[in-house]
């Protein structure tokens, strides 16, 4: 399924349509978008378009909408620091103190990136 969603001048989201997709791959995004194009969005300016990581997906957004800049939401951005992390300061594979001192590591990142990341969504 697809969830086209907008953002109000409050910072509120809200739906703006439904897709349901057979499959996951380029032909099918690109079907379900350039229906919510023609049916939906029309002549109406998109600033941005934030998504997953999904290739196809992104692939046609492109070809629908070539001059609207693409970003990874941030839910996906702070999956990829917390995996970044987990692979920088590994556990388990070292001894007892190199794991107290990497988890401390992990913790005192992730506190710094969570005030960042929240921060610049105040702003």
């Amino acid at each position: 399924m697809i969830h086209f969603l907008g953002i109000a001048a409050t910072g509120e989201t809200f739906s703006i349509a439904f897709c349901f997709v057979s499959a996951e791959n380029d032909l099918q995004y690109h079907t379900a978008i350039a229906a919510f194009k023609a049916l939906v969005i029309g002549d109406t300016k998109v600033e941005v378009f934030l998504t997953d990581d999904e290739v196809a997906l992104k692939n046609a957004l492109s070809a629908v909408f070539p001059t609207v800049p693409q970003l990874l939401c941030l839910w996906h951005v702070n999956k990829r620091v917390q995996t970044k992390v987990q692979t920088l300061w590994r556990v388990n594979n070292v001894s007892e103190e190199e794991n107290k001192a990497n988890k401390e590591k992990r913790k005192a990142f992730m506190a710094r990136w969570e005030k960042v990341s929240s921060d610049s969504k105040e702003k």
